[in-house]
């Protein structure tokens, strides 16, 4: 197809299925989903890329389906959902959401910038039950931002801006705006991963101003008001960043402060369980990553 061509929109009907292999016939499958909407060709490449199928147009209305599929428990504490909804820029996006109750689950925070891989290939080194990928990086592979794992520091705090998704020695989940306040070496800290934006303000509204309009893949890390830790896929690129702070605020997902992650072809979610398996890979390799296991 001609470079001009591709730039255009095609109206198609989406037949939306969860990511989840079909060499995994007995596991869970997301209720199907049919929906008329904007689609361009970037977008119809990342939709290949999550196992979602693209059908010819047919006649539907976004009434004719239901596109959240509720919450699904995996195991105790450990639960996810995917909701599909139609972006202000009239381009389809689809969440998927994993929430963790940190006092069942271990988070921790794997980097090695001397053999980075996709998350699909993470996924594969360790034995988590949920893999999401971490924050920005350099060509080299290294962070441009504070990494620790397994209690060893990485890299240098970024300065005046971002925010830091950390863990402390006794397990739980801490979610800082380094603005205000600052990394401090002191803190008992045994993983983190420093990113940006944040996308909630202070008072806990939506960030609207000063990001760039340009739409990708996201991730996301953040903390609900009972303390669990939500991680947030957007595979179909269909956010900018100020979009993504205001679905994020209006959403039923009671968030109280949300960091944004490396996104783009670095994004990636694999959730993996004997009942079900949801794999959004990452396009390139990463040199770190989140998990989640049970705890011993």
């Amino acid at each position: 197809m001609k470079r001009n061509c591709r730039q255009g929109l095609l109206i198609v009907s989406l037949v939306l299925i969860a990511s989840i292999s079909s060499c995994y016939p007995d596991r869970k499958w997301v209720t199907p989903a049919i929906l008329e909407a904007t689609v361009t060709d970037e977008q119809s490449g990342a939709l290949a890329t999550d196992s979602v199928k693209v059908s010819p147009s047919v006649a539907a209305t976004p009434t004719a389906f239901n596109p959240d599929t509720s919450w699904q428990t995996v195991l105790p504490g450990l639960e996810w959902r995917q909701m599909t909804f139609i972006a202000d820029n009239n381009l389809v996006e689809l969440a998927t959401v994993v929430r963790i109750d940190p006092s069942r689950y271990q988070i921790n925070v794997e980097y090695d910038p001397e053999h980075p891989a996709t998350v699909h290939q993470w996924a594969e080194r360790n034995s988590a039950v949920l893999t999401v990928n971490g924050g920005f990086f350099a060509p080299d592979f290294t962070s441009t931002g504070l990494v620790i794992s397994d209690g060893t520091p990485y890299g240098s705090s970024y300065l005046g801006f971002g925010g830091m998704f950390a863990i402390s020695a006794s397990g739980m989940p801490t979610l800082q705006r380094l603005e205000s306040q600052p990394y401090d070496p002191a803190d008992d800290l045994t993983e983190a991963v420093q990113s940006f934006p944040m996308l909630f303000s202070i008072k806990g509204a939506p960030v609207t101003e000063g990001f760039s309009d340009d739409i990708s893949r996201r991730s996301v890390v953040g903390l609900d008001n009972q303390g669990r830790v939500l991680f947030i896929n957007f595979s179909h690129g269909a956010l900018d960043l100020a979009a993504l702070s205001l679905y994020l605020v209006q959403s039923d997902l009671q968030l109280v402060s949300a960091l944004n992650l490396d996104g783009g072809s670095s994004s990636g979610l694999v959730l993996a369980h004997e009942n079900v398996r949801i794999d959004l890979p990452s396009l390139v390799a990463i040199p770190a990553v989140i998990t989640v296991s049970l705890r011993q």
